[in-house]
């Protein structure tokens, strides 16, 4: 992975306003490598101009004639994608994965719903046959971080989740407050225990002081969420939190990533992203991956600030959490942004996700995960 140090001076929007905003060599290696896959992909090329002139902009004179160059495009994209299909190799290869990905996202933002799902099982299948879901961290820095981003906003059938499954039930049975493996900065505290009062000028409070757009950013609104809220906030959430513990031995490391964050977050807000790619709120979950590892190159490598790069766990905690009911979901999110955003004077400011919410949350996704595979059964014939 290329070595990123952030330069907060050095700032621009990255890239085309897709994803949001990012300073200095995370804004650099996004838009480079980003150039690289239109540049060299002509599949990837192809389904940016199809997404510009079906919602943004039209290339030709007349409506008729934009319908027809729509169409043509649509059907040299899948004729170049079933000849790449051909060679095992190249279909295997980096830049169609993610080329598979990105026909995924497009053809959802058209609302082609049908053919959405078809991309996302053909790009799941293929990282299935590179070694597993895993693999996506062996992907081009940052396509991999890309693929993950548009997993986790359209989801993805049929994903292995039994280790996380495995987690909750072992997780609610044996520790003491229900924290399982979830990675929390102050997972740590005893919530019994009384903790000193804090003076209001930490790094971390100040980052998430209320009013402030990073408070904004990770706050759960008031209104019932949809799926595609779920989604964002289960993965900006986790993605957070496991940043900031795994970072909680530097406060280096940490003012880096919450700078990096903040920056991130003020500037999206401010700007009109005409072609965000998906999202509730930008910046997307790709560049807050991208920003922790960038405070991890400038800081220190070592086994616990690791954790960050096993990008794949976002989407599968995701998965794991769309799979229980909406209250359960709540639950998990409230905590997380708790850990957050909750300046403590004791720890019982925190919100827990106990013992006995852990055991319903298991036992709701166990039984979808039993439905899920008796529905696949009797579709088979099984």
């Amino acid at each position: 992975m290329d070595r990123v140090h952030p330069r907060q001076e050095d700032s621009s929007t990255i890239p085309d306003q897709i994803y949001g905003y990012a300073a200095g060599n995370v804004s650099e290696i996004f838009r480079n490598r980003t150039m690289r896959i239109v540049a060299t992909s002509e599949i990837a090329l192809l389904l940016m101009l199809l997404v510009l002139e079906s919602q943004v902009t039209s290339f030709q004179p007349t409506s008729k004639d934009r319908q027809i160059s729509i169409l043509t495009r649509r059907t040299v994209i899948y004729k170049l994608m079933n000849e790449r299909l051909t060679d095992s190799r190249s279909s295997l290869a980096d830049d169609y994965i993610l080329a598979v990905a990105i026909a995924e996202g497009s053809e959802h933002r058209m609302d082609n719903t049908q053919n959405a799902r078809c991309h996302i099982i053909a790009a799941k299948r293929l990282l299935e046959l590179r070694g597993g879901l895993r693999s996506i961290r062996e992907i081009a820095y940052p396509w991999g971080l890309m693929i993950v981003n548009i997993f986790v906003e359209q989801g993805v059938d049929d994903l292995d989740v039994q280790a996380w499954h495995f987690t909750l039930k072992y997780g609610s049975s044996t520790t003491q407050h229900g924290h399982g493996n979830l990675h929390t900065h102050k997972s740590h505290l005893d919530r019994d225990q009384p903790v000193p009062i804090n003076d209001g000028h930490s790094t971390h409070d100040q980052a998430f002081e209320v009013n402030i757009a990073l408070y904004d950013y990770v706050h759960l609104p008031g209104d019932e969420l949809e799926d595609a809220h779920f989604r964002f906030y289960l993965s900006i959430l986790y993605a957070m939190n496991t940043a900031l513990y795994a970072f909680r031995e530097s406060e280096v490391t940490t003012g880096i990533y919450l700078k990096g964050v903040r920056t991130a977050v003020e500037k999206s807000t401010h700007q009109n992203f005409l072609l965000r790619a998906g999202g509730f709120k930008l910046p997307s979950l790709v560049l807050l991956l991208m920003i922790a590892h960038s405070a991890v190159e400038a800081g220190e490598r070592n086994p616990s600030t690791s954790i960050v790069f096993n990008v794949e766990e976002v989407l599968e905690f995701v998965e794991i959490m769309m799979m229980a009911s909406r209250a359960s979901r709540m639950n998990m999110l409230r905590a997380l942004e708790s850990w957050l955003t909750t300046p403590i004077a004791t720890n019982r400011d925190l919100i827990f996700v106990n013992n006995a919410k852990l055991k319903i949350l298991a036992k709701e996704v166990e039984e979808a995960w039993r439905v899920r595979n008796s529905r696949e059964a009797d579709r088979h014939g099984i």
